[in-house]
């Protein structure tokens, strides 16, 4: 009875060091699922398909007042021209200082756009956003700017930002 249990431990003991050795040599080679080089991703940036898409809000130089959503699509592959639906959305966050958290941000303007990227290159769009919309980013800009009058109270602030997304997906 002693022989076989001393006999069966070698034999579990050989199989665990066999399954480690494959495990630590044989899997942590590429697969052909694998990219060669992942483009990278930064922080703010949407991956569609091979483009990746960026969007800010950008202030014109010569007209006050005047606010542009301007997105950036680069075409990540170098074979061939690459088109994609995107959907531009102006966002409004209000953030009271009284309150338990932050609400969530609200869509208060989006735009659609078709856009075909030759590959291996950028292009820059610029969308000008309505007249409204404009005057609400330009007073949102000049609070945060200005400093507070000490009335005691703190002030609620609106804060606006850009979301570049594939048009018709969900907002959640």
């Amino acid at each position: 009875m002693r022989r076989v249990a001393s006999t069966l431990g070698v034999f579990l003991a050989s199989a665990v060091l066999s399954f480690c050795a494959v495990m630590m040599f044989g899997w942590p080679a590429d697969t052909w699922a694998d990219d060669a080089e992942p483009a990278p991703v930064a922080a703010g940036t949407t991956k569609i398909g091979p483009l990746l898409a960026a969007s800010r809000l950008v202030q014109d130089d010569r007209v006050k007042g005047k606010w542009y959503i301007e997105l950036s699509v680069s075409n990540t592959t170098g074979e061939r021209a690459e088109t994609a639906d995107l959907e531009a959305c102006l966002e409004r966050q209000v953030f009271n200082p009284m309150a338990r958290g932050p609400a969530p941000a609200s869509i208060v303007w989006s735009d659609r756009q078709a856009v075909t990227v030759p590959a291996g290159q950028t292009i820059v769009v610029r969308r000008a956003i309505p007249a409204a919309l404009a005057a609400q980013v330009t007073k949102a800009r000049a609070s945060q700017a200005a400093p507070s009058k000490g009335n005691g109270m703190p002030a609620a602030v609106t804060s606006f930002t850009t979301v570049v997304r594939r048009a018709g997906a969900d907002q959640g």
